[in-house]
């Protein structure tokens, strides 16, 4: 099982029985495991990497990469190899308790070891390779984040003047662009082999507001186009629906 799939089902209330704050097991403990193995008490967090910018919080979505370990080392699950990050509304119930309250105040480029205890993972619940009453240990990088506030606003920022008139609402423009997603291009004009032409207000780029975010570029510009993902119905390619997509764009002529 893909402990991908187990964080999907977590909002399912498998982790309602592991609301307390933490626990030690050992043989007297009647509410836990009947063992004299201890266990986490608490949550632990350790910033390896403390990243720049705004901290997450809860409604915040981020995409992280991460490597989830057992207490003996055994590595249980892992995307650090695999071309998509792991997206999460943090604090809305759809992943473990651990990892909801552990992303709090992470940073973009942050790199954070989560120690979670049982009654904020899957409690006694048996999980394939995550058995009943286990810990569980996590490396999480912080690869792009969105915050709630900004869910549907597209940003952007010039990278370069260019020249000439501005370019307004009714005009067609032609641009080149880019588009990063994941970390990687996903996508470019050079696909299509020629620039791509629209008219700005009139919604044909199908990402909605990406045309009004160029208003005010001039010929031989370039702008940096930030969409959340929900506004990103998609350009070419379907993929980056899931994302943030950054855009790097170059205004080649405005009519």
């Amino acid at each position: 099982m893909r402990f991908q799939f187990a964080f999907l089902i977590a909002a399912a209330g498998i982790v309602a029985a592991g609301c307390n704050s933490g626990s030690q097991a050992s043989a007297d403990n009647t509410s836990g495991p009947k063992t004299t193995v201890k266990h986490l008490e608490k949550l632990g967090i350790k910033d390896v990497v403390a990243g720049k910018g705004e901290t997450v919080g809860p409604g915040d979505e981020v995409w992280v990469r991460y490597t989830g370990k057992l207490a003996d080392g055994t590595v249980f699950d892992s995307n650090e190899k695999k071309p998509e990050t792991f997206h999460v509304t943090v604090g809305m119930g759809s992943v473990i308790k651990g990892w909801d309250q552990g992303l709090v105040g992470m940073k973009l480029g942050g790199k954070r070891h989560l120690e979670i205890p049982y009654s904020l993972g899957y409690a006694d619940h048996d999980m394939g390779k995550i058995k009943p009453y286990s810990d569980l240990f996590f490396d999480v990088e912080l690869v792009d984040m969105l915050k709630a506030k900004d869910a549907d606003v597209v940003s952007a920022s010039d990278v370069k003047e260019g020249t000439g008139r501005e370019a307004k609402k009714g005009d067609t423009v032609s641009v080149e662009y880019e588009a990063k997603a994941n970390g990687a291009v996903q996508e470019t004009t050079k696909d299509l082999g020629k620039p791509l032409s629209f008219k700005i207000g009139a919604d044909q780029t199908n990402v909605r507001g990406f045309d009004l975010a160029l208003v005010g570029m001039k010929v031989g510009g370039e702008r940096t186009v930030r969409v959340p993902p929900g506004l990103t119905m998609t350009l070419q390619n379907e993929k980056l629906r899931a994302n943030v997509v950054t855009y790097s764009v170059h205004l080649v002529s405005i009519k």
